[in-house]
């Protein structure tokens, strides 16, 4: 906690955005798999994030321009540059239609690209951690809430990643689509995303 500053942390610009359970749906199938996560934003853009694995009983903390952190140690995202090097993790929102087909053409995509596999634990916030600890050269998911990635987001960037909406807009408080890299990889998963996003998920939020 040495590593950041955390004054001033109150204010009309300012809001506390928390998920005290995510990954609901493992939690109520007693898999060990979720997290909560608290991100603070100031004018529209994150300063603070923290999540915290109860199961492994580990603290992931990213302050603006302080780094990203695991328990005491600095961490940085992988330095894959191809595709074939690269573990790749996404999410499923709740629909059964358009957007579940999108995802999983996508990864169909994904594997012509002989990535090394895909994951999907269903709870965002460990997705974004697990980027920026350099376990996965990206994460998408075509509609996830602010709660979902308020805090795991900052985590990514401070770590060296990059993180954007599905059609590289910046994020925002709102429901959204969200694609999490090393930045080395980002360009590569927006082409493939971008053959699947016809159904235009953004409109949803």
């Amino acid at each position: 906690e040495e590593n950041f500053s955390l004054t001033d942390l109150t204010g009309p610009h300012r809001i506390w955005v928390i998920d005290p359970l995510d990954g609901t749906n493992n939690f109520a199938h007693g898999i060990s798999h979720f997290a909560i996560s608290i991100g603070l934003w100031e004018h529209g853009v994150p300063k603070l994030g923290v999540v915290y694995n109860p199961v492994s009983k580990s603290w992931y903390m990213a302050g603006a321009g302080q780094g990203a952190w695991c328990n005491a140690q600095q961490v940085m995202v992988n330095g894959n540059r191809s595709l074939s090097q690269s573990m790749i993790a996404t999410g499923f929102y709740y629909d059964r239609g358009a957007m579940m087909r999108a995802t999983l053409a996508t990864i169909g995509d994904l594997f012509t690209e002989n990535i090394q596999g895909i994951r999907r634990f269903g709870a965002a916030s460990l997705d974004l951690i697990a980027v920026g600890l350099g376990h996965y050269g990206g994460f998408f998911e075509f509609r996830l809430a602010p709660w979902d990635f308020a805090a795991g987001a900052l985590f990514v960037t401070e770590a060296g990643g990059r993180v954007t909406d599905c059609d590289n807009k910046p994020l925002s408080l709102k429901t959204s689509s969200i694609l999490a890299s090393n930045s080395f990889l980002h360009e590569p998963l927006l082409g493939i995303i971008s053959r699947h996003r016809a159904f235009n998920a953004n409109s949803h939020g």
